[in-house]
């Protein structure tokens, strides 16, 4: 996707809004490819960066501007299955 992206910004057509994992959008924001969002935001009355967790702003922040908007925050899980551990011996890990 960031191929097809730089793609399209060196041809002439850039897309108006696209979806970019955090860590692509401050080396985008540094070649010109997206803008901060620091305007946007503020022209937006409706709008309200409390809205959102701030850890997930210090991920798009950089120079004190925002590049990116938060997608979504989600916890993530490992399960395993007890039977296999012991059917094999292992040993079940303490921590992960």
């Amino acid at each position: 996707m960031l191929e097809k992206i730089a793609a399209n910004v060196a041809a002439g057509t850039p897309p108006d809004v696209s979806f970019i994992y955090a860590q692509w959008s401050v080396g985008l924001g540094l070649k010109g490819v997206i803008i901060a969002l620091d305007d946007l935001m503020a022209s937006d009355k409706s709008f309200s960066k409390d809205d959102f967790y701030p850890e997930l702003w210090a991920a798009l922040t950089y120079r004190n501007q925002v590049w990116g908007f938060p997608q979504n925050r989600h916890p993530f899980a490992a399960f395993y299955r007890t039977d296999l551990f012991e059917r094999f011996s292992a040993t079940v890990p303490q921590t992960w």
